[in-house]
């Protein structure tokens, strides 16, 4: 099965299990934040197995953006979500979602320089139109 990336802030979720307020098992809140939804509908992005589309995906996500900066995402097995019996496009479960995504999902920074270089290098290979591009985005390529 595919991996569900999700973006994130990574100091909202390091630590999210490790509270001595925290009841056995539960989750803080924090977490929450990072899958707000739309139209009741959480968005994520697919990712292979083997992670080959992984950059592809850093680099429109962050092609989207005013700034360059790091990019922070967790990675989790479909299969947790479909487990939890889960749509992803409803927000039913929501909570249980967070908690498994704490506990089981792969938390990553692509730091900034990256983050340039892979929006860079798919406007040159034409696979982001750089029009598309925010204008203060743009400049900064140079």
């Amino acid at each position: 099965m595919a991996l569900l990336l999700r973006t994130v802030r990574r100091g909202r979720w390091v630590g999210a299990l490790g509270h001595d307020w925290l009841e056995e098992g539960d989750v803080a809140a924090d977490p929450l934040a990072d899958l707000r939804t739309s139209e009741n509908t959480l968005s994520v992005w697919q990712v292979d197995d083997d992670k080959s589309n992984l950059l592809r995906i850093v680099a429109a996500f962050a092609s989207t953006r005013d700034t360059f900066a790091n990019f922070d995402f967790a990675l989790v097995q479909e299969e947790v979500v479909a487990d939890l019996g889960i749509e992803i496009r409803h927000t039913n479960g929501l909570a249980r979602l967070a908690k498994q995504m704490v506990a089981k999902s792969e938390t990553r920074r692509i730091p900034l320089k990256q983050v340039k270089q892979l929006i860079e290098d798919a406007v040159n290979s034409n696979q982001i139109d750089v029009q598309g591009l925010n204008n203060t985005l743009k400049q900064r390529l140079g």
